[in-house]
């Protein structure tokens, strides 16, 4: 994510799903700690600042994320101290040596002798907003050119903040009734949502990745806003349908779903990799009537062998800004150009 700008939720997805976590406690830590590391990433890293000889932008990438890590567990965890050093500095010996283990194990307790707390620039200026709402800069100044000084720090105060975790029904292997009753029994809490009508708010959602009713299809993992975009298309059976921006597969498998696996769907993402993960949700959904394609509407249309199409949907990439509760790496993204 650092470096290559991959996308955290796809990463921790997998990592989940992969990674041999069978607790859901273990689960639910490790994406506590993903998540809040990238949340609070700004705060982190100005309050790791003053502990290190080096600009943290200059320091190895691994041990820069190592002490982001630790630094938030030590700032915003009932995490106790000592667990939250030997853990984080135990990770990066196996990963990088003695060396820079020791700079981490440094660090760390230094930030304890100075009582852990959160360092915050001098003034009252945009810089030290940007700083307490864990915000870059840039990033700052764009929202309040755009929304306004209150509106803009109402928005960043939410986006530190857990979002609701939401799935969706697979109508291909269940009902969400049916589905309730199963997470229900497997202790999640879950609630119907108010408008989409497939989905379901988990309470404690810790057990999802391990559950074989998730990784059989019954349902996916995905915001309720989301939900609210495929019905809005009518699906019919027979119709023909292009997915322009289809990866990761939610839209697309609910497109399949509403229409019954009687439409005729074309998926369609920019690269290999992402129509792989297209292809992938698919499969495990088992949704019906659905081809995928590799294409760049970028680069211009479709060839025109391609079929008509009797309706179209177009999720497009965008700076993602809207949803950085959910997705708190988009904003280490941000371009101010974009």
């Amino acid at each position: 994510m650092d470096r290559g700008r991959a996308y955290a939720d796809i990463l921790l997805d997998r990592a989940l799903r992969e990674g041999g976590f069978p607790d859901a406690r273990d689960r639910a830590l490790l994406t506590e700690l993903v998540m809040g590391t990238l949340r609070r990433r700004g705060t982190l890293d100005v309050s790791l600042s003053p502990h290190l000889s080096r600009p943290m932008e200059k320091t190895d990438a691994l041990v820069r994320n190592a002490l982001r890590l630790g630094a938030y567990q030590l700032l915003y965890t009932r995490i106790p101290e000592r667990v939250a050093i030997f853990e984080t500095v135990a990770a990066v010996k196996r990963t990088r040596g003695e060396k820079p283990a020791g700079l981490v194990n440094a660090v760390l307790r230094s930030m304890v002798r100075a009582e852990r707390t959160p360092v915050l620039p001098g003034g009252e200026g945009p810089l030290r907003k940007s700083v307490e709402l864990a915000a870059p800069l840039s990033l700052y100044h764009a929202l309040l050119r755009s929304l306004g000084e209150k509106e803009a720090a109402s928005f960043l105060a939410a986006s530190l903040e857990k979002p609701p975790f939401v799935v969706r029904a697979n109508a291909f292997r269940t009902s969400r009734d049916a589905l309730m009753a199963r997470l229900s029994e497997a202790g999640m809490n879950p609630v119907p949502c108010r408008y989409a009508s497939h989905g379901i708010l988990l309470g404690k959602p810790g057990g999802v990745h391990a559950d074989p009713g998730f990784r059989s299809g019954a349902y996916l993992v995905m915001d309720e806003g989301a939900q609210l975009i495929a019905p809005l298309l009518v699906p019919g059976r027979g119709e023909e349908l292009l997915d322009a921006c289809a990866a990761p597969g939610g839209k697309t498998t609910h497109l399949a779903a509403l229409s019954s696996g009687k439409a005729r769907i074309l998926a369609v993402d920019v690269s290999a990799g992402r129509e792989k993960i297209l292809r992938e949700t698919v499969a495990r959904l088992g949704a019906n009537g659905i081809a995928t394609a590799v294409h760049d509407f970028s680069a211009g249309p479709l060839p025109a062998s391609s079929e008509r199409f009797d309706k179209i949907l177009v999720d497009a990439p965008c700076t993602g800004m809207g949803v950085i509760r959910r997705n708190p790496d988009a904003k280490w993204r941000f371009d101010p150009a974009d």
